[in-house]
């Protein structure tokens, strides 16, 4: 009787474990991946629990009719989907690819709900030409990120905005830089040029006067060099056709000039060349600023021939004595 009360006990243990065992096996539901066509006549028509895990950017461009919002990626994914779901009805989710919704499906499965996971996503239920909607009905969480990006873009916007401005500011006045320096450096070789010029006038009226003054005074005895005053050499010249030479530079003669005065410039190497177009019958008035280079183109001439007359202060003094000059 004893064996007999063991034995049962012994059976009812194993049969109370095998029930145990079975309700395990039958709690311990596995996630189905199945293709978009099953995945459609499941869903179609029926009020399940579709879930789009894709982000909300993602929702709100396309997303599958009557599908929930439940975004993978939000940390509180697990929390957010306790909240919505009912482990009592199975759930049916799907992403773009079907890469975020079998990691989701696999995080539901293990808080005790059926799921079934839609392959290719939502990118392979479109190439099969199935169905989306676009809405702009979507949560409060949504219309916030959504704000943070458009906030994000316009701040974007205004550095991109910024960034140029300041570009084309520095481009703007980089370019008055350049012409400044342009406008500086042509200043500086006029400022050279005249200079040099200056320099060369006062070398040959101041340095070498004497010198100068000498090989005419050498030569004084020969009526060739007369040395006039200005009224003199007004009076000679004035009202008469004579042969005027301005001896100076072009750009001094271009400056100012004694009417009908033509430029043979002293300083050419061809000066007696230039001058031989000149009637040695004739004689020859000559000037230039102040009397010097004047007096060394006469010594020039005289020994080529010619009866010089040679103004003493040349066109300074003429122009301070009140005459005219064009």
């Amino acid at each position: 009787m004893k064996k007999v009360l063991i034995i049962l006990i012994a059976i009812s243990i194993g049969l109370t474990s095998c029930k145990k065992e079975k309700n395990t096996i039958k709690n311990k539901q596995k996630v189905e991946h199945i293709a978009n066509t099953d995945f459609k006549s499941k869903i179609e028509g029926k009020n399940v629990q579709l879930i789009d895990v894709r982000t909300p950017g993602e929702y709100k461009d396309a997303h599958l009719e009557n599908a929930t919002l439940i975004n993978y990626k939000d940390k509180n994914f697990v929390k957010n989907a306790l909240a919505k779901l009912d482990k009592s009805k199975p759930v049916y989710v799907y992403c773009h690819s079907g890469h975020r919704s079998g990691n989701s499906a696999a995080l539901l499965e293990k808080e005790g709900f059926k799921v079934y996971d839609m392959k290719g996503g939502i990118s392979g239920w479109k190439q099969s030409g199935f169905k989306t909607v676009v809405t702009e009905e979507i949560d409060v969480q949504t219309k916030l990120e959504d704000k943070k990006e458009d906030h994000i873009i316009k701040k974007d916007k205004v550095e991109a905005t910024i960034i140029k401005e300041v570009a084309d500011k520095v481009t703007e006045n980089t370019n008055v830089v350049k012409k400044i320096i342009t406008e500086t450096t042509t200043k500086v070789k006029e400022v050279a040029e005249n200079t040099t010029e200056a320099v060369t006038i006062i070398k040959e009226e101041i340095v070498k006067p004497v010198e100068t003054v000498t090989e005419v005074q050498n030569n004084s005895l020969t009526p060739a060099i007369i040395r006039t005053n200005t009224s003199d050499f007004k009076a000679n010249i004035n009202g008469k056709t004579v042969q005027l030479i301005d001896v100076r530079t072009p750009k001094e003669y271009k400056d100012s000039h004694i009417p009908n005065a033509k430029n043979i410039n002293i300083y050419d190497n061809d000066f007696v060349q230039q001058a031989s177009v000149l009637d040695k019958s004739k004689p020859v008035y000559v000037y230039c600023r102040s009397g010097v280079r004047s007096m060394k183109a006469a010594s020039k001439l005289k020994n080529a021939g010619y009866k010089v007359y040679n103004l003493n202060g040349g066109i300074k003094g003429w122009e301070k004595a009140g005459n005219k000059t064009e």
